[in-house]
């Protein structure tokens, strides 16, 4: 399995399972995933495998609405217990969460770290609720 750099990790103050996520309001909180570089749109993963670590429900059931308001059903995977920012470098699986974040966050470094290991942010709006 590739390496992964510490700076390609998501901050855990950042993570898709933070408090942020379990707001009941998403207005302009957005899902970062990481994504190799040709994945250019969020359609681009309907069907393909999307690594999905142990969330808290409530976060697991916002990443999964995200994808539904997009109309894009992928097939998730369990990634208890391993990388899963390693396994998409790998090309393992197509996409993980990254973490959950206002549309406005700074991610410059996280981009940057990502970058280096051919990996993107894509974006995805949470829909409101």
């Amino acid at each position: 399995m590739a390496q992964v750099p510490q700076e390609a990790r998501p901050p855990a103050e950042n993570s898709a399972s933070e408090e942020g996520a379990r707001q009941p309001e998403h207005e302009g909180l957005v899902l970062f995933l990481a994504v190799p570089n040709e994945v250019r749109n969020v359609t681009d993963l309907n069907g393909k495998a999307v690594a999905l670590v142990k969330q808290e429900p409530a976060v697991e059931k916002t990443i999964k609405q995200a994808f539904a308001a997009a109309r894009v059903t992928p097939n998730f995977v369990d990634d208890a217990g391993t990388d899963a920012i390693g396994r998409v470098i790998d090309r393992e699986v197509a996409a993980t969460p990254a973490l959950i974040a206002p549309a406005t966050a700074e991610l410059t470094k996280l981009a940057a770290a990502l970058s280096q290991v051919g990996l993107r942010l894509l974006e995805v709006p949470l829909p409101p609720q």
